[in-house]
């Protein structure tokens, strides 16, 4: 079994070979834009649909204390693309996020993309930003 620093010096290079691998073969851009979370930040996202902002869909299932996130831990990020023209944040280019859910799963991730098991269509209803630790066996 890893120590903590090990899994997350291992996510940082998966995220590392993700974003180049992403831009030299595919010529996406990508940022990270949520790597690390405190549990008061992760407790206002557990809140949202919840007892706030009532008008839309829960965004995580892990309230920080109980359940908590694997941002929390450093063993998560959430990536978004980057228009390469504008220098924009792009939140539906869903082809992209598909190749680069397909890649993070290559490089032994999970991606959460994949959590509703329906067929990518809104970037609304699913985590497709979300990518995460996942141990492999040693």
């Amino acid at each position: 079994m890893k120590t903590k620093t090990e899994r997350r010096v291992e996510f940082a290079r998966l995220i590392s070979d993700l974003i180049l691998r992403a831009y030299n073969e595919h010529g996406i851009q990508v940022a990270i834009f949520w790597f690390h979370r405190t549990e008061d930040q992760q407790q206002a996202l557990y809140a949202i649909g919840r007892t706030i902002e009532l008008h839309r869909k829960p965004v995580t299932n892990c309230d920080g204390i109980i359940k908590k996130s694997k941002h929390q831990d450093w063993e998560a990020e959430d990536l978004c693309i980057i228009d390469p023209k504008t220098g924009e944040w792009q939140w539906s280019r869903i082809p992209e996020y598909t190749i680069l859910g397909r890649l993070a799963k290559e490089l032994g991730m999970a991606w959460g993309g994949d959590w509703d098991g329906d067929e990518i269509r809104d970037p609304n209803d699913f985590d497709c930003f979300h990518f995460e630790y996942k141990e492999r066996p040693e």
